[in-house]
């Protein structure tokens, strides 16, 4: 780049050597984004559900994002292992996963589902709504009642 007619307040400066070499460096901070999951309880035992979380842009630094599970229809305990954490994303990298735990509940119900809910970004924005929704299918038949009445 070839720099010219510099001046200082009213005083013009002379340069001995006009070109220079300008470095812009990239400060925006990539968005974080999260997938939703759907699982079917495990047949024998516990599945997990796998969150991926992924930057719009691989940056040189590492992120790292706090989690948290909500209950929604699925309730911690009896469908899903609360969790809480932090994840990494490393630097030069676009995106990590962690598990939940989902519980076989041997009950046969509806499909239910939680939130994971992300908050306090290290170099990375959130978008508006910060969460992921996880979908468990349920694997167990219902129980069919039958009989007779007598009156």
């Amino acid at each position: 780049m070839q720099i010219s007619n510099v001046s200082v307040g009213v005083d013009s400066v002379e340069l001995d050597n006009p070109d220079a070499t300008i470095t812009i460096q990239n400060d925006d901070k990539p968005s974080l984004s999260f997938s939703a999951v759907t699982i079917t309880e495990g047949q024998k035992g516990n599945a997990n559900a796998k969150i991926t979380v992924s930057l719009s842009d691989i940056i040189s630094q590492a992120v790292k994002v706090h989690y948290t599970t909500v209950d929604g229809t699925a309730l911690k305990a009896k469908d899903y292992t609360a969790t809480t954490g932090d994840l990494t994303i490393p630097a030069n990298t676009k995106t990590a996963d962690f598990s939940i735990p989902i519980v076989d509940d041997k009950i046969g119900e509806s499909t239910e589902t939680f939130t994971m809910k992300f908050s306090a970004p290290d170099n990375a924005l959130l978008p508006s709504n910060a969460s992921a929704t996880v979908t468990i299918l349920d694997n167990d038949s219902p129980i069919l009642l039958t009989g007779t009445t007598t009156g």
